[in-house]
């Protein structure tokens, strides 16, 4: 999760709005633009961005790194790559993970400023 848009609540934790997510799964990676709504109507607005096909084992261990320049983001996943670009990825942002559908694993997670 890549976002710049978020708020601390009172009890420290932050609460994001527009972020990204670059999600790794079975068939591939996909970047993913997500957009709080406005209203109960519009809960949020989620478009894909880019991504890239081909199988990953099940239960294994997936090396992801991502170098974010100049509104890209430069992701490798294992041994493929691709570039993800759009307007609103932030010079400066928070990053974390989201973990959901299903059992997540994550064994390092590491933050380098340059």
């Amino acid at each position: 999760m890549i976002t710049n848009d978020y708020k601390t609540l009172e009890d420290g934790s932050y609460q994001y709005g527009l972020h990204f997510e670059v999600v790794a799964y079975e068939n591939g990676c996909n970047v993913w633009h997500i957009v709080p709504g406005k209203d109960e109507k519009n809960l949020i607005d989620v478009t894909k961005v880019n991504a890239i096909e081909f199988p990953i084992k099940d239960k294994s261990i997936i090396d992801m790194e991502v170098t974010i320049e100049n509104k890209k983001m430069f992701i490798r996943v294992n041994d493929k790559t691709f570039v993800a670009e759009h307007e609103d990825i932030p010079q400066q942002m928070k990053v974390g993970i989201t973990a959901c559908e299903g059992i997540n694993r994550f064994y390092e997670f590491e933050v380098i400023k340059e």
